[in-house]
């Protein structure tokens, strides 16, 4: 799982996938961190994103390296929004600083969640992929 992490850190813009009545709806994203099998994104409560996430709580994560080394994750959605969790967030993230607010001042829309209870692939070009539970 290491390797995940690692490549997440590395490669943390991507593209993110929830449902809308059946369809699927994608979007860029941007991977924060991981924290005790979690992994943890962030938005807002007034984007469709989060309606969607939370009439169907589960989700998917794609990002790749220069080299088109693949990462692909889905998973359960589970909210926490906890001022900690938002303050970890933002203190990690400058630019989502300018768009939700600092860590002591953070704006009211600005919600977090992680995904868990998935799987996680990590793919290289000619390689099968080598898939972890999480």
């Amino acid at each position: 799982m290491q390797e995940i992490i690692k490549f997440l850190q590395e490669n943390n813009a991507g593209c993110f996938a929830t449902v809308q009545q059946g369809q699927p709806q994608i979007r860029p994203w941007q991977f924060q961190f991981e924290l005790d099998g979690k992994f943890y994104f962030g938005t807002a409560n007034t984007k469709k994103v989060y309606q969607q996430l939370k009439e169907t709580p589960c989700a998917a994560f794609a990002s790749f390296s220069p080299t088109m080394a693949t990462v692909r994750m889905t998973g359960q959605v589970v909210f926490d929004s906890s001022p900690q969790m938002k303050a970890m967030v933002l203190e990690r993230n400058k630019m989502l600083q300018n768009i939700y607010g600092t860590s002591d001042n953070p704006d009211p829309s600005f919600e977090v969640f992680y995904l868990c209870n998935g799987e996680a692939s990590y793919t290289e070009y000619g390689k099968e992929p080598v898939v972890y539970k999480f």
